[in-house]
């Protein structure tokens, strides 16, 4: 084996030092962006990333995240999603989520979806934010594809 990354549990959950450290530690969530010009393109498509800009300047980009990272709406800023799978839990709702032909997992508390009107059905249009990013040169593959 290889010694991928040295540090407290704490600094390598926050700072992985590559994509194999970062799904190595629990549910890994990534959309592919590309460069044109100063605005990132989500896979594809034409929606931009107005999120903290990347500290990487490749013209190819993943955004890595967990999906608790993940934060929902139902309209407003954010990338445009489409709720595929929604699952009640008990204390948590998870939902897989299609953003610009990427499947995305996002997990939020039960009571944070009632009070907020946060309850998505399959083929739902929703808005995608993100808490935390951590950004990877290339596309990197996800384990599940559209």
């Amino acid at each position: 084996g290889t010694l991928r990354q040295i540090g407290t549990p704490e600094e390598v959950y926050e700072h992985p030092a590559d994509d194999f450290v970062f799904r190595f530690l629990g549910i890994a969530n990534f959309v592919p962006f590309r460069r044109e010009g100063d605005v990132l393109y989500a896979g594809n498509s034409r929606e931009s990333w107005r999120g903290e800009p990347p500290d990487k300047s490749d013209g190819l980009l993943t955004a890595g995240f967990r999906p608790s990272d993940v934060i929902l709406s139902r309209d407003g800023d954010g990338l445009p999603g489409t709720i595929r799978r929604a699952s009640f839990l008990g204390a948590q709702f998870d939902y897989l989520i299609e953003i610009a032909g990427a499947l995305i997992r996002a997990a939020l508390p039960s009571h944070e979806c009632v009070a907020r009107g946060l309850l998505f059905a399959e083929g739902d249009a929703c808005r995608v934010n993100l808490a935390t990013v951590q950004w990877f040169a290339g596309h990197l593959v996800a384990a599940e594809k559209i």
